[in-house]
């Protein structure tokens, strides 16, 4: 019996200083870093052994220095993680976050798709695992229309069941400003946001954009916004407004609809669209809309975009049209119920696919004027239309009931544009 006492000693002995050369050669490290790589699919790197401080109603985990990706090309960098733990959901095979602390994390996107990255991407049950704190936070986000969009300086706090803010700084493509986010958050096992406001300012506009968002709701793999609206202006007093109404999202099913959505850009243009729905699996999907338009060369002026020169260079003064869009890859079908070109109206369809480009046209005009857009004919025994492009990927007819060009007049004008 005694002998069995001494070995038990000996061995129980060679356990605790295996145990201390485990912990000092950071094996603690070096076994969570294989975890999180296989859970990951992607490199772990840890600084050193996490550190453990044992509270009375807590526990409270450290990684030091931590790193997800390649040195080269890291996806997210801490400089410290702090999760805290109750302890008698711990002690029951549960673990229960109460607080996580992010001190100096770094952003780095977009990241590589991953095997699931699909199928987890579009599971919308969220919620938070515990309050949430940042400090000195930061991102960098390249390839966002062509350029690195970087945050800095982002400190934020976000509570369980409270409220949750976000500040920091911001800069893309030689602008630079602040930004500021609030809400109040209810997640238990759905996320709910009440009264959610963004501000995001320019050094010239403190309040260049804004979104207000009355309630946002995730369950059971829907999300659901009953209002938005966005505000923008920028120092040259161009301003432009969204607003969307009952918005469901389902990325499961990759669907998407809304009742109505409206844009309204300055006091000369705006769409309205109703009663969309929208498949990104299939590329399908219809919506009911309205444009109209005022002013169109010194609206396409304003907002920097080209517009061919005209006979007339303030024509066509005002632009509208109403109907309904269907289209299901390759396809499109494009009805004009009601149309109006300055004082003409106009209807019709437009059909055709977009791969390979095949557009046809069946439309109806009451009058035209092209002198306000054409140089008229020059005098002779008959005008001639310029001659189409040897690959002209439109066909289908135009009917007008007065054409008006220099000094023609003719009636029941019908242009036709057959195969080649």
């Amino acid at each position: 019996m005694r002998r069995i006492g001494v070995g038990l000693i000996l061995l129980l002995l060679l356990l605790l200083i295996g145990m201390v050369v485990f912990w000092f050669i950071g094996g603690p490290r070096i076994v969570l870093e294989e975890i999180l790589a296989t859970r990951l699919q992607v490199p772990v790197h840890l600084q050193a052994n996490p550190r453990f401080y044992w509270g009375k109603q807590q526990l409270q985990v450290t990684l030091q220095g931590l790193r997800i990706g390649t040195p080269a090309q890291p996806r997210l960098q801490l400089r410290r993680l702090m999760l805290s733990l109750l302890w008698r959901p711990l002690l029951t095979g549960h673990v229960k976050i109460q607080q996580i602390f992010l001190d100096q994390p770094s952003v780095y996107g977009p990241w590589p798709a991953s095997p699931g990255s699909a199928a987890s991407s579009a599971n919308m049950n969220i919620s938070l695992p515990g309050d949430i704190r940042i400090r000195d936070g930061s991102l960098r986000w390249v390839g966002l229309a062509g350029h690195a969009l970087q945050l800095s300086d982002v400190q934020a706090s976000f509570s369980r069941s409270g409220a949750g803010t976000a500040t920091g700084r911001w800069f893309w493509n030689q602008h630079a400003g602040q930004g500021r986010l609030q809400m109040g958050i209810h997640s238990t096992s759905r996320l709910s946001l009440r009264h959610l406001q963004l501000l995001v300012g320019t050094r010239q506009v403190p309040d260049a954009l804004r979104l207000q968002m009355p309630r946002l709701e995730i369950q059971d793999e829907i999300l659901q916004i009953p209002a938005l609206q966005v505000h923008w202006r920028d120092n040259h007093e161009q301003r432009m407004e969204v607003s969307l109404r009952d918005l469901q999202a389902q990325p499961g099913l990759q669907k998407i609809a809304l009742r109505s959505a409206t844009l309204q850009a300055g006091s000369d243009f705006h769409i309205q669209v109703d009663n969309a729905r929208f498949s990104w699996a299939q590329w399908t999907g219809q919506t009911s809309y309205v444009v109209s338009a005022e002013h169109l060369p010194e609206l396409a002026k304003k907002w920097g975009l080209s517009w061919p020169k005209l006979t007339n260079p303030k024509a066509p003064r005002y632009f509208n049209m109403s109907g309904k869009l269907v289209w299901k890859n390759p396809r499109f079908d494009w009805t004009i119920r009601q149309g109006l070109l300055d004082s003409s109206p106009w209807s019709g369809s437009i059909t055709g696919t977009w791969q390979p480009l095949k557009i046809h046209l069946d439309l109806q005009m009451q009058r035209l004027n092209l002198g306000a857009y054409l140089p008229a004919p020059k005098p002779g025994p008959g005008a001639v239309l310029p001659r189409l492009p040897a690959t002209w990927p439109i066909t289908g007819s135009l009917q007008i009931g007065q054409l008006i060009w220099g000094k023609i007049r003719a009636e029941d004008v019908l242009i036709r544009s057959r195969k080649p």
